[in-house]
Order: structure tokens, then sequence, then C-alpha cells
């Protein structure tokens, strides 16, 4: 280390010159040494030296910079997407049904959209699901698709689904909507739900078996199998089918099945109108067994039914010791006409292992259609208070004892009534009901316990009678006619045509009148009432007049269902001191709607000479 002296001697030199001294030189980080000029002063001594930025301002720079940065992109960002911005809660969609239904009446679906967005919506597509077991007024697809297209901004719609909603009462059925968009300028595609609930507070179509309780083995049954329609409105297009125990052996039916001996076809139920299907067959079981009947009723499409009520009938194989079963003779198919003459006999049995005594018979009728003046039995005795038939060991001797397998039978006849009793349009529909039992008031000890008394019950049904008549007349008041009479040679002559329906007890419908006219016999298209569907077809010369319905007591409590309309007669020399016809033989042809049977009804000819206003001297042509 140099001490104070000698750098005293350094600096302060004898005969040295200020100038002659050392310069120190300036240096700073980044920058070369000072040069030195000749005259021994530094240039940056002679010019104003740069500021050296400092590092941690730059820093901060940087960071303000980087932050201004982001603050641009994220801001950006946030403005892109807030420009975007798409909230699907304000796509509105509503379904609304029903909260209380009937089942199987016709409902509306209503689905409600609404677009409160500022996107329009494209691609807009509403699916609507149908509850389970519904009947969608269109085609049996339960799921519906609608395609909207585009819903601007702002926008509401509607759409109506209809159908029926099927199950069981205080059941809850559920329909569901869909509603898939695509906002626009959004590739992403969304979706909305809605669902309503309705619940089926009644089932409109009630059915019940009437079928005895206690059932034979190998005896012949008859059942009867109710169903009514307790709505205010029709049913269309129904189905019903009945499935047997596999004891039942069937027999018949009326109406007669349209498939499988089990299944019937109801083209219209309507309000307040109930209907019945007789089945007869035999029931074959072990005893104590229970033989179920289960009856459907509801919509078929292609194979698949969807039931709209159901029930169930049974009924107990018991070994009964007395049995009886009916048949009649002149009631062909358990149907009959009036003024027809029905035998019946009434078989009966003991078909227990022990003897049975006093054993007694009643048959006793119900109906209104039988001339009961008329009933008439080699021993049986009619009481009018009860109308019923007696046999007991008084007048049939076979009934004191009847031995293990013992049969024995009783008979008895009567008439139909030649006219219903139609008083009111309520009055129709006649059957014949008669319920046979046999019983004993001594039980055997080893049958104690045991019901051994035997029943039968049988029902016919009486046929309506339809009338058709023609009439013609020259003189009318309805429609006027002109023409020479007695009818001449090559002048032309109108007269004026009846056609009068009459019907007795049952409902005609789908009835058609028709007949020829001869080709010498002009249509003149006159009508009376004019809104009648009466037809001629100009190319065959046919006539024909159709009804939807003629009600029970047209033509007694109702006038007769009447169609007039007038033809023109020319006759030609051929026909001079002849009565040629004015229209051919007429035929009525319809169904029974309670019998379900073809009905008919055939009227001759019209000739001249028929006209009811027509005296002896005109009734056939003259010549010129």
């Amino acid at each position: 280390m140099v001490d104070i002296d000698e750098l005293k001697k350094r600096l302060y030199q004898s005969g040295e010159k200020f100038s002659d001294r050392p310069k120190q030189t300036s240096w700073q980080p980044g920058r070369p040494m000072d040069p030195v000029k000749e005259n021994g002063v530094s240039e940056y001594w002679q010019r104003p030296v740069a500021q050296t930025p400092n590092p941690l301002k730059s820093r901060y720079i940087k960071i303000a910079l980087i932050s201004l940065g982001t603050l641009v992109v994220v801001g950006g960002i946030f403005w892109f997407f807030w420009s975007k911005n798409f909230d699907k809660s304000e796509v509105m969609l509503t379904l609304e049904s029903p909260d209380r239904v009937v089942a199987g009446e016709n409902i509306n679906f209503l689905v409600k959209y609404q677009n409160n967005t500022n996107n329009a919506l494209d691609n807009v597509k509403v699916v609507f699901i149908y509850p389970d077991n519904s009947l969608p007024e269109v085609g049996t697809d339960l799921v519906v698709k609608k395609t909207i297209g585009v819903v601007e901004s702002k926008q509401s719609g509607e759409i109506i689904f209809k159908g029926k909603i099927l199950g069981q009462k205080d059941s809850t059925k559920e329909s569901r909507v869909t509603i898939n968009y695509q906002p626009r300028g959004i590739q992403s595609f969304f979706e909305n739900n809605a669902s309503a609930q309705s619940m089926i507070i009644a089932v409109p179509v009630i059915m019940n078996f009437d079928l005895p309780e206690k059932l034979v083995s190998d005896q012949e049954l008859n059942i009867t199998l109710r169903y009514n329609n307790t709505s205010a409105v029709s049913f269309f297009g129904l189905f019903l089918k009945i499935d047997y125990p596999a004891g039942f052996k069937f027999g018949s039916a009326y109406p007669d099945p349209f498939q499988e001996n089990n299944q019937w076809e109801i083209f219209e139920l309507g309000a307040r109108e109930e209907g019945k299907i007789l089945i007869s067959g035999t029931i074959t079981g072990q005893s104590n067994d229970s033989e179920v009947f289960n009856a459907q009723i509801g919509f078929k499409n292609d194979d698949n039914f969807t039931t709209l009520a159901e029930v169930l009938g049974s009924g107990l194989i018991s070994d009964s010791p007395l049995s009886i079963t009916q048949s009649v003779e002149g009631a062909e198919s358990n149907l009959v006409n009036p003024k027809d003459r029905l035998y019946y006999k009434i078989t009966y049995q003991n078909t227990a292992s022990v003897p049975i005594i006093s054993a007694n018979i009643t048959v006793e009728i119900q109906s209104s259609a039988l001339d009961l003046k008329s009933i008439d039995s080699d021993t049986g005795n009619f009481d009018s208070n009860t109308n019923k038939l007696f046999w007991n060991t008084s007048n049939k001797k076979d009934l004191a004892v009847l031995q293990p397998g013992q049969t024995g039978e009783v008979e008895f006849n009567v008439s139909v009534k030649d006219k219903m009793p139609v008083n009111n349009f309520s009055d129709k529909n006649f059957a014949i009901k008669t319920i046979a039992k046999i019983d004993s008031p001594n039980v055997p000890l080893s049958l104690i316990g045991t019901q051994i008394n035997g029943e039968s019950e049988l029902e016919i049904k009486v046929r309506t009678e339809a009338v058709l008549s023609v009439r013609g007349y020259f003189n009318d008041s309805i429609i006027s006619n002109s023409g020479p009479l007695p009818t001449k040679v090559g002048q032309t002559t109108t007269f004026t045509l009846y056609w009068s329906i009459l019907n007795t007890s049952n409902n005609l419908t789908d009835v058609e009148v028709s007949a020829d006219l001869p080709s010498y016999v002009r249509w003149q298209n006159k009508i009376s009432p004019a809104d009648v569907n009466l037809k001629y077809d100009s190319s065959t010369g046919k006539l024909t007049w159709k009804i939807s319905r003629v009600v029970a007591g047209t033509g007694d409590i109702a006038p007769a269902k009447t169609v007039i309309f007038q033809v023109a007669f020319t006759p030609s020399i051929n026909q001079v001191d002849r009565s040629p016809e004015l229209i051919g033989r007429s035929t009525l042809v319809a169904i029974d709607s309670f019998t379900n049977e073809k009905v008919t009804a055939i009227t001759e000819a019209l000739r001249l000479e028929n006209l009811f206003d027509i005296v002896n001297s005109d009734q056939k042509v003259v010549g010129n």
C-alpha cells in the first residue's frame, strides 16, 4: 500500500504543470473507456452523455405493456362471447293437456313455443311423445315429429296433437315434448323439454258377465256379456274379445263373432248405448275348479290391441246332484218371428250317487212377447200371477223318487204374439227368457251342505217385421200429373208413386229399397221430400233408396218412412188393352240391429190397373 508521503510526491512534483498530471479514466458499464484527445481532454467532457436506462423501471414498463395487451385480448374475447351469448332458458316450451280425462275420449295436447332470445333459431324440430297405450288421431306411432324450420327472435307458435288416452281408472298418464334447434351463428344444437300429466278419472265403457256362480260339469251354459257406454260421446271402431277358460267348449254366439269364436267388432257404440253378447257352450272341469272368463273391449291397430275396459266373470264347478237343461223347437238359432209356436223341452237328471226324493221343477217366463193365454202343458200347472209353470210329485210321478243317474222330461208350448207391444220408442228388442229350476226340500244325508238344485236359462230373440209397400196415383196433391186417361198410344201420362216402409220391434240399419223401371217408363226426377237419398241409374233403369236407420215402431207410433216420386208412361201400340207395369218388383234389404240378421221385404210390381185412383175404364191402354 502507498504511504501518504509517496502519494504527496506523486501529486506535487517540482516544476510539473497541472496539465501534465495523469487523467482519471471515466468508465461506465456498457461502454468503452473514454477516448482522450491530443489536448488531453476526453470527448465525453465535450458532449452530453446518454443516460443509462434504469433496469427496474424497464421491467415495470414491460409488465404494464403485457398487462395492457392481456386486458385487450381478454376484453376482446369477453366482448365476442358476450355478443354471442345464448341462454336456452329463454326458449320457452310448454305442454298443456287436460288434468282429468275420461279414457277413450278425444283430447288435445297443446304445445306452445316462444323464442325470447336475440338469435333466430334454425333447424327447429318438435318431437311429441304420447302417453303409453294412447291412440293418436293419425297412425299408430306414439312418437310424432314435426319440422318447423326457422323461429325468428321473439317469434312464438303452437301445435296441437290429438288422440285418446287409455288406461285404468285413477291411473296417471304422462305426455312429453322436446324442441331441438340451432341458434343462428352458433354451431351447437340445443334442446328443451316439457311434460304434462293427465289422470284418468273414468272409464266410460263398463262390462259385466251374467253367468251362474255355480256350474255343473258337462252342463250347457248360456253366458251374457253386457257392455255399456256411460259417456255422452260415441265410440267408433271398438273391438271386444273374450278369453274362455280351458274347460269351456264354444257352441254359438249372437251376434256371430267375426274371428276365432271370441272376437266381435263394434262399429259404433253410441252415447248411453248398451249392447250384449249371448254365448252358448258347455263347461267341463273338476269340482271346485274356478272357471274364469275374461272380456276386454278396446281398439285394435293391426295386431296391437289397446284395452279400454276389462271385466272378469267366474263360476265354480260343483257336482250339483240335480241338473236341468232347456231346449226349444221352433226357434232356430234362438230366433223367432211373431206368431211362431215354441215347443219347450225341460230335461232333468239326478247326477248324484244316492236317490233324491220329492223333486220339484219350475219354469219362469220373463217376456212380454208371448201370448201367455196360449200356454199348454200335458202335466204342468201355470200360475199367471207369477208367470211360472210347476211340476211336482202331484202332476209328475217320476219326481217322487229320482234314482242315481235317472233322467226325465217335462214339456210345454206357447205362441209368440202376432204383434209386439210397442207403445213408445223404448219398446223394442223383445226377447223371451225362460229360467228352469229343479230342487228338492229333502237333502240326502250324504249331500248335506251341498247345493243340490239345478238351474238353466234360455233367451230367445224376436225378429222385427219390415213391410214395404208401393202405391200409385194419377191425382196426387204432392206431385201433380198430366196426360190422358185412359192412357193412349204415343201420348205421355205421368203418375206419382209412393214407397213406404213399416217396421215393428227392432231398429233397422243400412236400409236399401230398389226396383227396376221398365224401358218404356221414364224417370222424371221429381222427388218428395227433396233431401232423401233416392237415385236413378239411367244406364240400368234401377231406382235405389238408401236410409241409414228406420226405428222400431215406424208406421205405428211414428209415421211410415215414405218417399214420393214421379214417372212418365208413353204406351206403344203393342200395349193396347193391356195393363203394363209402371215399376217392377220392389225389394227392401236391411240389418236387424237386435238380432244382427239380414231382413228382406218384397212387394210385387205395380201395374196400371193397380193405381189407387184409376177406375175400371182407365186401367188399360187404348189406341189413338
